[in-house]
C-alpha cells in the first residue's frame, strides 16, 4: 500500500515481495511495523540491497480515532445490527428449548436477519458460535465434524459481527438455555459486574486498555477464576476498496 496525502492504493498480496524488492534494489529504506510486519520482509529487502527499518504503523492512529462522519455511521451501523440481533435473539428464545437447533444453524440465521437489513455487505468475521463446551473454546469456529446440538442446560455463545458500508459491528452474547446452573449465574454476574465497572471508570487522558484492564476481572479474581483472552478491542470501518 502506498500512501498520499489523500489516499491509498491498495494491491493483491502477491504485489508485495516483488515491489518491496524493486524498492530495494533502487537503494530504498523501507519502514515495517515493528508489531505485526514478518521477520521474512526484512530479510528479502535486506537481500535486495535495501534497509528495513521497523517502527509503528503511521496508519494505527489514524484508523483508530475515528472522525465525526465515521463515528455517525458507526452508531448507525449499530442501532441496524441491533434490530437484526434482538430478532436473532428471539427466534434462539423461541426455538432453541425445541433441541433441535445446532451451532450452524445459528451461524446461517444470524445471517439471514442481518441481511434482512438490506444493508449487510458481508460478515465481519466468521461467527463464532459455541454451544456447550465449544463456547470455552476461544475464537472457536463450529466445523462439520465439530458442530454441536443445543440442549437444554447449555450456554451459547455467539460473537458475530457484521460490515455495513457506514460502519462494523462486533458483538458478544452468552445465552442461557433453559435454567442456568448457579455456578452459570455466578459467572455470568462477575462479568457483567466487570462491564459495568469499566463502563463506569473515569480515567486521565491518555490511558490505555492495558491500565483498565483489572477493572474487568477484578470480581472474576476474587472467585479464582479467569478469562484467557484480552479486554476488548478496537473496530474498524468497511470499505469498498480501491
Amino acid at each position: 500500500m502506498t500512501i498520499s496525502n489523500k489516499s491509498a492504493d491498495v494491491a493483491e498480496p502477491v504485489a508485495l515481495a516483488p515491489q518491496l524488492t524493486a524498492l530495494a534494489q533502487a537503494g530504498s529504506t523501507i519502514a515495517l511495523d515493528g508489531a505485526t510486519a514478518a521477520d521474512a520482509l526484512s530479510r528479502l529487502i535486506t537481500a535486495a540491497g535495501g534497509k528495513a527499518v521497523r517502527g509503528s504503523d503511521p496508519t494505527s492512529l489514524l484508523k483508530a480515532v475515528k472522525n465525526p462522519i465515521e463515528i455517525e455511521g458507526t452508531r448507525r451501523a449499530h442501532r441496524r445490527d441491533a434490530v437484526a440481533l434482538a430478532r436473532f435473539l428471539a427466534w434462539i428464545d423461541h426455538e432453541a428449548p425445541k433441541g433441535v437447533l445446532t451451532e450452524i444453524d445459528t451461524v446461517e440465521a444470524l445471517e439471514t436477519f442481518r441481511r434482512d437489513t438490506g444493508a449487510l455487505k458481508d460478515v465481519s468475521f466468521p461467527t463464532i458460535a459455541g454451544t456447550g463446551p465449544n463456547g470455552a473454546i476461544v475464537h472457536y469456529r463450529v466445523t462439520r465434524k465439530s458442530n454441536r446440538r443445543i440442549m437444554q442446560g447449555d450456554l451459547l455463545l455467539i460473537d458475530s459481527g457484521a460490515q455495513y458500508e457506514d460502519g462494523t459491528t462486533d458483538v458478544t452474547r452468552t445465552i442461557a438455555v433453559g435454567t442456568p446452573t448457579d455456578e452459570m449465574r455466578d459467572r455470568f454476574t462477575r462479568v457483567l459486574r466487570g462491564h459495568i465497572a469499566i463502563a463506569r471508570a473515569v480515567f486521565p487522558d491518555g490511558s490505555t486498555g492495558a491500565q483498565l484492564d483489572t477493572l474487568a476481572r477484578q470480581f472474576l479474581w476474587q472467585a479464582g477464576v479467569d478469562y484467557e483472552h484480552g479486554t476488548g478491542h478496537g473496530v474498524g470501518s468497511y470499505s469498498l476498496g480501491a
